[in-house]
């Protein structure tokens, strides 16, 4: 539920075991259901509160208050973007194993038969934390078709990173940045691949030539100008000068560029 009141839109069932860490699609899915009435699945596997008045009460519950700069929403925004990392540089990581003969808006992959390993992003304040145990009084029947560990082809992830990162606290930046140098540096064959889906996905850079975009590159496209002073004080003044394949720097591909 947590997950669910900061999410920008309603994830499938897989893409909220991406956002809670629960990988095991059965175990989620009964979970929710014994949410039921707050929360429901829908016909097209969407996972949402049955009423928007539930999203905003729960809202104020968890995070204090609805709005953006509280200090729990932002930290939580913070570890939303770690599991949504995690999940980019498992599915883009590997050139062997990433399909590029889908065409571009379904390039996902969607290899059922690799599982991913266990998320280990945690909030630091445990008391912030929603802990949902197990309801042996309920019993409810789950959809057999669901896979038990299947969390691939998720579109929430890529496309929604960089949001969830310019509304959390510089302290994540950081930790990605330390966790994989190149992705958020000047070159990576990891975000090239990514990049090529969440250009598929959004209309940030519908018009433009993504091959050899920096990380700065996507946050000034998408405006985040807090994530832009903190990567380029992390890589250096010079990055603002980093250029794609066709010269664009990353001042050149923000929002005031297209006005």
């Amino acid at each position: 539920m947590q997950a669910l009141t900061v999410a920008y839109e309603p994830p499938t069932l897989p893409e909220l075991a991406v956002l809670t860490q629960i990988d095991d699609l059965r175990r989620l899915a009964d979970l929710v259901h014994k949410c039921d009435p707050v929360l429901q699945i829908r016909s097209d596997d969407k996972v949402t509160f049955t009423e928007s008045e539930f999203k905003e009460r729960l809202s104020e519950v968890f995070f204090e208050h609805a709005d953006s700069s509280s200090t729990a929403r932002k930290r939580y925004h913070g570890l939303m973007a770690l599991r949504c990392f995690k999940y980019i540089n498992s599915s883009y990581g590997e050139p062997e194993e990433f399909d590029h003969s889908s065409d571009a808006t379904t390039g996902l992959r969607h290899d059922d038969s690799i599982t991913h390993s266990p998320i280990t992003a945690a909030l630091v304040n445990d008391g912030e934390v929603l802990v949902v145990t197990q309801d042996d009084d309920v019993s409810r029947v789950v959809d057999s078709a669901i896979p038990a560990t299947s969390i691939h082809g998720c579109h929430y992830p890529v496309r929604f990173l960089f949001q969830h990162l310019s509304e959390g606290f510089p302290d994540a930046v950081q930790e990605l940045v330390d966790d994989d140098p190149d992705f958020w540096g000047g070159q990576s064959s990891t975000r090239d691949r990514w990049l090529a889906d969440f250009r598929s996905l959004t209309t940030n850079f519908k018009d433009l030539n993504t091959h050899g975009m920096s990380t700065l590159h996507v946050a000034a496209g998408i405006g985040a100008n807090d994530l832009v002073s903190i990567l380029i004080n992390r890589n250096g003044d010079n990055s603002s000068s980093w250029t794609n394949t066709d010269g664009m720097t990353a001042v050149s591909s923000s929002p005031l560029y297209f006005v």
